[in-house]
């Protein structure tokens, strides 16, 4: 009895990797699905007659059919899910950030102040959305490579310390926590031997102006919770950049009505709105002319 046997569709074979479901059958060689957890999705190739031994169980057709099945059905359940990509721009944290790195499971999400984020791979498209949840737009491939190219070239280093001594500081890697929430990333300095945590310092709050304040209180203010004219400042920035206004005029008017927002978010905003790829708040005349449009 001969110790090989001819592969067929819905094999079952063990691998060196782990066990595999036989896909299609060539005259000399197939090809097997991964199904172990570490390997699970992935194609490998061998050869066909294969070891008896190696043979676990022949499902024949009805096996692949099941095992495509299933495989939909878990697609199913990611309704609503969207599979990231380097360079999508995402609605994270309540500011515009970018995905810098992906791998099968986990993505890393950037932020122009050189913040990164652990996320699971597959996210909901709410954070595809814009920062006041109304439209779901994504990148095509070419402008996801266009705008992660920008985006680091762009953003702080996520490992700059400051140095206040001749003496030598050594940064350690950042560990980010894999949550569905996300958590600040902490940097570790070691000097002299010593090992401190040197936590990000918090940004001070900007104080609402008398005016603002005053409008407030005679509820006719267009100012509420972060908003300009309605809207939220990130849109008012996307369309302040489509109508081509300067940074400068953006934030003089901001501040005109106590309001804060960093500038590589203003930035960033202000550079989608001119590419077109989201869409921006809708201003009056009389809105616009205030940033001198």
């Amino acid at each position: 009895m001969s110790n090989e046997l001819d592969l067929a569709i819905g094999d079952t074979i063990q691998l060196d990797g782990g066990m595999a479901l036989v896909e299609s059958v060539g005259s000399k060689t197939a090809d097997a699905i991964m199904l172990d957890s570490k390997h699970k999705g992935k194609v490998r190739t061998v050869n066909t007659p294969f070891s008896r031994h190696l043979i676990i169980e022949r499902g024949g057709q009805a096996a692949l059919d099941k095992f495509n099945n299933d495989a939909k059905e878990k697609d199913k359940s990611r309704k609503g899910f969207i599979q990231t990509e380097p360079g999508d721009v995402l609605c994270h944290g309540g500011e515009i950030r970018t995905v810098v790195s992906v791998t099968d499971k986990w993505c890393t999400i950037g932020s122009l102040d050189g913040e990164e984020f652990a996320e699971p791979r597959w996210l909901n498209e709410f954070f595809f959305r814009d920062c006041t949840c109304h439209q779901l737009v994504r990148l095509d491939a070419d402008a996801r490579a266009a705008n992660l190219k920008q985006f680091l070239a762009q953003r702080k280093s996520p490992l700059v310390e400051d140095q206040t001594s001749d003496e030598a500081v050594t940064t350690e890697t950042e560990m980010k926590t894999k949550s569905k929430t996300s958590s600040a990333a902490t940097r570790n300095v070691s000097t002299k031997g010593k090992r401190t945590t040197k936590p990000k310092a918090a940004k001070p709050a900007a104080a609402k102006s008398k005016r603002a304040a005053e409008q407030i209180a005679d509820g006719k203010s267009s100012v509420a919770k972060n908003k300009l004219f309605g809207a939220s400042l990130c849109r008012v920035a996307m369309t302040a950049g489509a109508a081509g206004i300067s940074y400068e005029k953006f934030v003089e008017v901001m501040q005109k009505y106590g309001l804060s927002l960093s500038e590589g978010t203003i930035r960033q905003n202000m550079r989608i709105g001119k590419a077109g790829t989201m869409v921006g708040a809708v201003l009056t005349k009389e809105q616009l002319a205030e940033f001198g449009a």
